[in-house]
C-alpha cells in the first residue's frame, strides 16, 4: 500500500507543478501590461512604471518570474491585488472559510442523499419509487442550476418566507441562523452531484446484484439487508468513489455562480470581481488553490480505491 500511495503522491506533485506554470502564464497572455493594470490612473509616469515592473518582477525572464512567484506562494505571499492594492493572502483568508464551509455541507448532502436514493432506486427496480427517483435525477442533471436557484428563491424565500433570500452567517456566530442561510445555496450546489451519484449508485448496485456470490448468499438464506450492506454495497463503491472525486471538484469549483446569486462573500464572488477587474494575482491564487483541492481529492479517491479493492493496487504494480 505504501508504494501505491507514494506513486499517487508523485503524480499529484507533477500535476501541481504543471498547474503553477499554466497559472503563472496568465500574466504573460493577458492583454495589456500588468504594471499598467496595477497602477491604473498613475500608469502615465514612466519612472513609476519601471519601479512597478521591478517590484512585480516583470523585468525578469519568464522562468525567473515563475520561480520567484512559486517561492513566494509557498511562503504564503500571494502578491498584492491589482485592484484593491491589498495582500491577496488576507483577502483569500477572509473568504476561503466561507467557500469551504458551503462546499463541505454540500458534499455531505450530496453523498448522503445520493447514495441513499441510489440504494432505494436499485432495491425497488422498475417500481414506483425507482421511476420517481430516476425522473428527479434526470431533472437534477439537466436543469440549469441558475434556474433552479431562482425557482427555489421564489418558492422558499419569497412566497413561503421559510428561508433567507441571500447572505451568510458564520456557524460560530449563530448556528441556527447559519444553517437557515446555507440550506438553499448548499442544496443548489449539491443537486447535480446528488443526481449523478444517485444514478451511479443505482447502476453499480444492480451490476453487483447479478454476481454469483450474491446469488449464493441468497441461496444460503441471508437477509436482504445483510446481503446489501455487507456484500453488495462495498463492491459497488468503486464507481461511486469516482463520482465522489468529481463531485468534490465541481462543488468547490462551481461555487462561483451560487455565491453570486445568493450574495455570499466567498471565493467565488471574489474571483468573479477579479476577472471583471483583470486582477491577475487573485485569479492566479484562486486557480492554484482550487487546483490543489481537486488534486488532493483525486489523490484521496485513488487511495480509497486501493483500500476498498486491494486488486486495484496489485494491478497497478504493488506486490
Amino acid at each position: 500500500m505504501g508504494k501505491y500511495i507514494a506513486k499517487r503522491v508523485a503524480q499529484a506533485i507533477v500535476v501541481m507543478f504543471l498547474v503553477t506554470i499554466i497559472s503563472y502564464a496568465l500574466i504573460q497572455i493577458m492583454p495589456g501590461d500588468a504594471a499598467v493594470i496595477y497602477l491604473g490612473s498613475d500608469a502615465a509616469d514612466e519612472e513609476l512604471l519601471a519601479r512597478t515592473r521591478a517590484e512585480l518582477n516583470l523585468d525578469k525572464p519568464f522562468i525567473i518570474q515563475w520561480v520567484l512567484w512559486v517561492k513566494n506562494f509557498m511562503l504564503g505571499d500571494f502578491g498584492k491585488s491589482f485592484h484593491y492594492h491589498l495582500p491577496v493572502k488576507d483577502m483569500i483568508m477572509e473568504r476561503l472559510g466561507i467557500t469551504f464551509t458551503l462546499g463541505l455541507f454540500a458534499l455531505v448532502i450530496s453523498v448522503t442523499v445520493g447514495i441513499l436514493l441510489g440504494i432505494a432506486a436499485a432495491t425497488h427496480r422498475n417500481k414506483f419509487w425507482d421511476n420517481v427517483i430516476n425522473v428527479l435525477a434526470n431533472i437534477g442533471i439537466s436543469a440549469p442550476s441558475f434556474w433552479i436557484s431562482l425557482l427555489c428563491i421564489y418558492i422558499f424565500a419569497l412566497h413561503f418566507k421559510l428561508l433567507p433570500v441571500q447572505g451568510y452567517v458564520p456557524p460560530d456566530k449563530d448556528f441556527g441562523d447559519a444553517i437557515r442561510h446555507m440550506i438553499l445555496p448548499c442544496f443548489i450546489m449539491a443537486l447535480p452531484s446528488i443526481a449523478t451519484m444517485t444514478r451511479q449508485t443505482r447502476a453499480s448496485i444492480l451490476d453487483v446484484l447479478n454476481e454469483d456470490y450474491v446469488r449464493t448468499a441468497r441461496s444460503k438464506g441471508l437477509k436482504k439487508n445483510v446481503i446489501l450492506f455487507k456484500h453488495v454495497l462495498k463492491n459497488a463503491l468503486i464507481p461511486v468513489l469516482t463520482v465522489l472525486g468529481m463531485s468534490i471538484a465541481s462543488l468547490f469549483g462551481g461555487s462561483v455562480m451560487v455565491e453570486q446569486i445568493f450574495n455570499i462573500p466567498g471565493m467565488g464572488q471574489m474571483v468573479t470581481t477579479a476577472v471583471l477587474n483583470r486582477d491577475i494575482p487573485i485569479i492566479q491564487a484562486y486557480i492554484v488553490i482550487i487546483s490543489l483541492v481537486i488534486i488532493l481529492s483525486a489523490l484521496l479517491v485513488d487511495i480509497a480505491y486501493g483500500i476498498v479493492d486491494p486488486r486495484i493496487r496489485i494491478a497497478k504494480g504493488e506486490k
